[in-house]
């Protein structure tokens, strides 16, 4: 045989086993691409309804409270959540917080870095709503000893991660204090609140642990 048949011959030979090979790629691709899309379509159209679900029943059978959520949308392609309508309430009804909006952005690049970072952080229309009951009680008494209880202790061995947040949006917030201890009854209101911040980040380059750079708006009226 001449060398050039023997070399049509050898690369004959090389393609008919990476063909095969080649195969197997593509089929673990199709069915990686084909999860991909069916955990995406799951997040958009089933996943909102079984995590409301989950996290009402979680936190009446748990913390003992009632939670609300109007609206739960999530987008798996961008990795961003909108909650709308959301309540916060004590067992009897009375209301501890209550928004209208909170929309957050990941950006997904950054996930593999060991740093949360979100695009945006918008919240709309906040009620914070506290009250003091007794000399030693308020409205969230109950909430926070639940969730002392059901505290873990804090492992300072692994990893610290840190976070950026680019945008965060603050609107036309309100925080109501309620003293039933007084006679007659003390009640102050802070309204409308709005925050603007960029670049809201921990780095372990800054000397201090939260940084806030580039600019921040904010506006508060007392009454």
């Amino acid at each position: 045989p001449t060398p050039g048949r023997d070399t049509m011959l050898q690369q004959l030979r090389e393609q008919a086993t990476a063909t095969p090979r080649r195969r197997r790629l593509l089929k673990v691709a199709a069915v990686l691409l084909a999860l991909w899309v069916l955990l995406s379509l799951f997040a958009w159209l089933a996943g909102p309804r079984l995590i409301t679900s989950l996290a009402v029943d979680f936190v009446d059978r748990e913390l003992g409270h009632r939670l609300q959520v109007g609206e739960l949308a999530v987008n798996p392609l961008k990795l961003a959540v909108t909650v709308r309508d959301l309540a916060l309430s004590e067992p009897g009804g009375a209301g501890i917080l209550s928004f209208r909006e909170l929309v957050v952005d990941v950006d997904v690049t950054t996930l593999v870095r060991g740093m949360v970072v979100l695009d945006e952080f918008r919240l709309a229309d906040l009620l914070l709503n506290i009250e003091r009951l007794e000399a030693d009680r308020f409205n969230f008494s109950l909430l926070a000893q639940r969730l002392a209880e059901r505290a873990t202790p804090e492992d300072d061995s692994g990893p610290t991660v840190h976070f950026l947040v680019r945008h965060t949006a603050v609107s036309n917030a309100a925080f109501r204090f309620a003293d039933h201890t007084k006679q007659p009854l003390f009640e102050s209101w802070m309204r409308p609140i709005n925050l603007s911040m960029e670049d809201l980040t921990s780095r372990p380059e800054r000397e201090a642990p939260y940084d806030i750079v580039r600019k921040m708006r904010a506006s508060v009226l007392v009454l």
